[in-house]
């Protein structure tokens, strides 16, 4: 079986929604490496924020993080531990526009509708993989290993649960 890259769909900005979205609250880190009450903490999926009334997405993103605003406009997201005095740090818990941040957790799937991403009675949440991602990720990793180098970093997650181990045994 080949891998074949997901498209990524961006969100249609031309919906009231997020017309209508106020901008993304900020407040100013007092503390180094404590982020602002109410901050904002990334997730796995692509995220927007609306700053100044444009929305804006997070290019590099990763799970638990902070994002700050950064004087060119350029959206930085960081781990709390590097977090500065002086940072102004996004701030917000709604994720669909009502904050000024839209999480796209539909922004990969293909034609087959909308999926919920979230729905604990399937067995997943956003915070968690299982082993039909990594049957998904070993075909990343060959088609990865064909066409350049794979780099490995990993965490406690590869080994929750039986079929997860067994694939990623089979990379070895």
């Amino acid at each position: 079986m080949s891998y074949l890259m997901p498209t990524y769909h961006a969100p249609d900005f031309s919906e009231n929604r997020f017309i209508h979205a106020p901008d993304a609250k900020t407040a100013i880190c007092d503390i180094d490496g404590v982020a602002p009450d109410n901050y904002h903490s990334t997730s796995i999926y692509p995220e927007y924020f609306k700053i100044r009334g444009a929305w804006l997405l997070a290019e590099e993103s990763r799970m638990d993080c902070a994002v700050v605003i950064r004087e060119n406009g350029v959206l930085d997201v960081i781990e709390m531990r590097n977090l500065r005095i002086g940072d102004e740090v996004i701030l917000g818990r709604r994720e669909n526009c009502e904050d000024g941040i839209f999480l796209h957790a539909d922004g990969f799937i293909g034609e087959e509708g909308s999926k919920d991403q979230f729905a604990f009675r399937q067995g997943r949440s956003r915070e968690t993989a299982f082993s039909w991602d990594y049957d998904n990720l070993y075909n990343l990793l060959l088609n990865e290993r064909q066409y350049g180098t794979v780099v490995w970093v990993l965490g406690p997650a590869f080994a929750f649960d039986f079929a997860s181990r067994r694939a990623m045994k089979i990379l070895l």
